[in-house]
Parts: C-alpha cells; sequence; structure tokens
C-alpha cells in the first residue's frame, strides 16, 4: 500500500480551502447565535428573521432594477443593499409591527434554538451573496454548510420549523 504524505495533505488543504476563514465563519455563526438567543427577545429574534425573508425577496427586484438603469455597478453593491435593506427593514417591522406585541419569555434552549436558526438563515444569505459575487473564496465545506443552494436552503427553512416548535400551543 503506497501512502503518499503530499498527495494527501494537498486532497484535504483543497477540501478546506481557507481553514482559518472557515474556522471565523463558524465560531462567529456560534458566537452570534449564543449572543442573540442570551439577549434579543422573542420580538426581536422574530421581526429579524422577517426582515431576512422580505429583505431577500426584495433584493433581486432592486438589483434588476439598477442593472437595468446601468447604476451603481461595484463589488460591494449588491452586499451593501443587502444589509441596508435589512437594517430598514428590521427597523420598521420593530417600530410597527412589533411596537406594541408583547410575547412571553422563551426558556433559554428555545431562545437558543430560535437565534440559531435565525442567524444561519442570515449567514447563509450573507455568504451566498458575497461567494457568488466574488468578494470571498470559500472552501466547498462552508459552501455545502452554508452557501450552496441546499444549504441555503436548509436555512431557510430552519427558521420556519423553529417559530412552529416554540409557538405557544392552545390545545
Amino acid at each position: 500500500m503506497d501512502f503518499d504524505l503530499a498527495a494527501n495533505i494537498a486532497q484535504i488543504t483543497s477540501a478546506v480551502g481557507n481553514p482559518a476563514l472557515d474556522i471565523v465563519i463558524i465560531v462567529f455563526f456560534l458566537a452570534a447565535g449564543f449572543i442573540a438567543g442570551s439577549f434579543q427577545g422573542r420580538n426581536k429574534l422574530i421581526s429579524f428573521a422577517l426582515a431576512n425573508y422580505i429583505t431577500l425577496a426584495l433584493q433581486p427586484i432592486i438589483i434588476g432594477l439598477l442593472n437595468a438603469y446601468g447604476l451603481l455597478f461595484t463589488l460591494y453593491r449588491d452586499l451593501s443593499i443587502y444589509l441596508l435593506m435589512l437594517i430598514v427593514v428590521y427597523m420598521v417591522l420593530e417600530r410597527t409591527i412589533f411596537e406594541h406585541v408583547r410575547l412571553n419569555v422563551l426558556s433559554w434552549w428555545k431562545s437558543f434554538i430560535t437565534s440559531f436558526s435565525v442567524v444561519g438563515f442570515f449567514v447563509a444569505g450573507l455568504l451566498n451573496i458575497m461567494s457568488f459575487r466574488g468578494i470571498i473564496e470559500l472552501s466547498p465545506i462552508t459552501i455545502s454548510l452554508f452557501a450552496g443552494p441546499t444549504a441555503y436552503l436548509f436555512w431557510a427553512l430552519v427558521p420556519l420549523a423553529a417559530f412552529a416548535y416554540i409557538a405557544p400551543k392552545h390545545y
């Protein structure tokens, strides 16, 4: 049996890509999920998730309009528009729809599950925009976990499942 260490290391390196960037992304994801779950309330998590869904639905329309009129062709345009729209929609939802709504407090593990799923959806949307526009180059592992089409669909459905799970049962 022939064991070629250099070929094995090259194969692992090609699968991992930039391990430092992948570790930073995963640590950010876990830390942001924990912090959001610890310090954000249920209203803020729901409004952030709704803002993310609305922003990701409206962003292609705005990008299409900008492309049709030949405006703002920069590398970071799509990412900037996504983040700006997310902030504006979140603030509108937080100050209009959820201003007077008071939902009961979640237990710590329900809060963590909800925030983990909402932050995962945000990170998946962010990494999709960044990787498809060539801002960063992700490893195949990170793409399969966060930025690929299947992973994006998974992270888009997880918050809905989490909200259905934490919803109060009235039976």
